[in-house]
């Protein structure tokens, strides 16, 4: 069983914050079911709703989109960003209405499904029989790509961060594992070994490269700025033979479409020097995705928080027109 779902309560939250964290919990589960038994077109309208009165709720955030915004779109006036950040919210308030009525796209009532043409990718992907690493970010809705492929009969198998509260997590959990997408929870015992095995099986693994985290990661361009990008895709790639694809899924309307690209890894002799290359290679697919329907990625994440020493900058290429 799982160190992380089995987690009780921190044991460093005082009174207040039980109370606050507890209070947060209900409401979260509440505001889920309230959502689920309303018909979807209500539900998505009132996501809609949400996200459009958020960003004069959580200023904080509307903020770091729009300077986030600004660094990725210098060429773009004031307006433009603070119009993408709007934008971006009300895509998140529809991202999650959709995800409370999951099921809709599952069986089928929403028609969203993988085309020939993306079953054609991915088979291609586990042709060799060594598993295959799916990269994408936190664009579209993120949430519904893993899940499509493992309607579509598909094993897939994704890494996620534990949330603060446990028994969030484990809401999460139930709620993403119920149509077969596997989840291997951070901080779990024997993380690298289930995802060693998920490709040893000729299956799918989904990671997404698109923030700063805690992880083993490279300094690689993202709009023309250095940013630190989880390596762990690149390397799993290259290290066990598995095929690597670009997944990406976006909004046209009410409708959902979804790209899938099989990515050639780069040759060489130097490993460490073909994961930084497949690294830069992946985050550059990535950021061309963003640019096509920048209000569908989730400006929210400080992704420049950590920046490379003088050494390290100089040795860049950060030109990723040059390289697009």
């Amino acid at each position: 069983m799982s160190r992380v779902l089995e987690a009780e309560l921190p044991k460093r939250w005082g009174l207040v914050q039980r109370w606050k964290n507890t209070l947060i919990y209900v409401f979260v589960r509440l505001a889920a079911w309230t959502v689920r038994v309303l018909p979807f077109s209500v539900a998505r309208n009132a996501g809609r709703l949400l996200g459009r009165l958020a960003p004069y709720v959580a200023v904080r955030d509307r903020h770091r989109a729009e300077d986030n915004l600004a660094k990725a779109f210098p060429e773009l006036t004031t307006g433009d960003h603070r119009r993408i950040s709007k934008e971006m919210f009300l895509h998140l308030g529809t991202c999650a209405a959709e995800m409370v009525h999951i099921e809709r796209f599952i069986n089928g009532a929403e028609k969203v499904e993988l085309t020939n043409e993306n079953r054609a990718v991915l088979d291609a992907a586990l042709a060799a029989g060594k598993g295959s690493v799916i990269v994408s970010g936190h664009m579209g809705n993120w949430e519904l790509l893993a899940q499509l492929i493992a309607a579509a009969g598909y094993s897939i198998t994704g890494v996620a961060k534990p949330l603060y509260d446990p028994r969030l997590t484990r809401w999460v959990h139930r709620h993403r594992s119920a149509f077969g997408h596997n989840i291997v929870w951070r901080g779990d015992d024997g993380v690298a070994r289930e995802l060693f095995r998920a490709l040893k099986k000729n299956g799918f693994l989904g990671l997404l490269i698109d923030q700063d985290t805690k992880v083993q990661g490279a300094f690689v361009p993202f709009f023309n700025r250095p940013a630190h990008t989880p390596s762990a895709p690149a390397s799993l790639a290259l290290k066990t033979g598995a095929s690597i694809v670009g997944a990406r899924i976006w909004r046209e309307g009410r409708d959902h479409r979804m790209f899938f690209e099989l990515i050639e890894p780069p040759s060489g002799d130097d490993l460490e020097q073909r994961i930084e290359a497949l690294t830069a290679t992946l985050s550059l697919w990535l950021e061309n995705a963003i640019r096509e329907y920048p209000e569908q990625w989730v400006w929210l994440h400080d992704r420049w928080r950590r920046q490379p020493d003088s050494t390290d900058l100089r040795a860049l290429d950060l030109n990723t027109k040059t390289r697009a």
